[in-house]
């Protein structure tokens, strides 16, 4: 059954890759040129370790990382992996980052309410955009 979750994540995860428009627009960035989107891996050296980012984003000023969840519930340990992997991204000083998530599944009461994701975006929502 684990596999079977993998596979629909990845699968969760494409939807939402090939549909960035539409996320675009929920975030009210439908003007703004974007120069990179797509998932990002990050390999450790002895300055940094290791992190892979599900998608991120990048305009000339900001960086949008978002992780993306298919879960049949949605825990407050997802904000703190996004943290961890802020963390140990290595950034240019010049670019501000904003955190998100898009998922689909019942997303926990203090996940609502926290200021440490920037962006909670239902898969529904992105749906309806397309």
């Amino acid at each position: 059954m684990q596999a079977w979750n993998s596979l629909i994540g990845l699968q969760f995860e494409n939807l939402v890759l090939n549909n960035i428009t539409g996320l675009l627009a929920l975030m009210g960035l439908s003007n703004t040129p974007i120069l990179n989107a797509g998932p990002h891996y990050q390999t450790q050296t002895k300055a940094h370790k290791s992190c892979q980012i599900d998608l991120m984003l990048r305009s000339k000023e900001t960086l949008y990382v978002f992780e993306v969840k298919f879960r049949k519930k949605i825990n407050v340990s997802v904000a703190e992996e996004l943290t961890e992997k802020l963390s140990r991204l290595k950034l240019p000083r010049s670019i501000s980052v904003r955190s998100g998530l898009i998922y689909q599944g019942e997303l926990d009461a203090s996940l609502v309410n926290t200021d440490r994701i920037d962006f909670l975006i239902p898969f529904e929502q992105l749906l309806k955009k397309l």
